[in-house]
Parts: C-alpha cells; sequence; structure tokens
C-alpha cells in the first residue's frame, strides 16, 4: 500500500469546499464585528474629522515656524 490517493477531481473538490467554508466564515464574521449602532458610527467620524482639523493646524503652525506664514517671525529656543 502507497498511501491515499487523491485524483484532481478530488483535490478541486476539496478547494472549493475550502474556499466556501472560508467565505461563509469571513463574511459571518464581518457581520459581527461590524459597527451595529449608527451612533457608533456617526462618532467615529466625528473624531476622525477631529482629528483632520488639529493636523491642519498643526500643519499650518509648522509651516508658520518655518517663516513660510507670513507672520512674525519666532526665535529659536537655544540651551
Amino acid at each position: 500500500m502507497d498511501g491515499m490517493h487523491y485524483d484532481d477531481t478530488t483535490r478541486r473538490l476539496n478547494l472549493m469546499r475550502g474556499l466556501l467554508v472560508g467565505a461563509v466564515l469571513g463574511a459571518g464574521l464581518a457581520l459581527l464585528l461590524a459597527p451595529s449602532d449608527k451612533a457608533f458610527a456617526r462618532k467615529s467620524r466625528q473624531l476622525a474629522r477631529g482629528a483632520e482639523k488639529k493636523l491642519d493646524r498643526l500643519r499650518h503652525r509648522s509651516d508658520e515656524a518655518k517663516g513660510g506664514g507670513g507672520g512674525a517671525p519666532r526665535r529659536k529656543f537655544e540651551l
């Protein structure tokens, strides 16, 4: 006996079954982990917008500090 022998059809069926089971499990997990509350999604968007605004302000201040903002140049801090 030389062990089990799988023909190409059996291998393809096993592959298709594995892909189907993986797709079903992945879809189920996506549904379980997706935000179910509209308020949660809204809060997430608000936080993202707030972070973008803060980042824009930081970039603007950085440009001003480099001298590109047109404001009065600041003195450098030296030790």
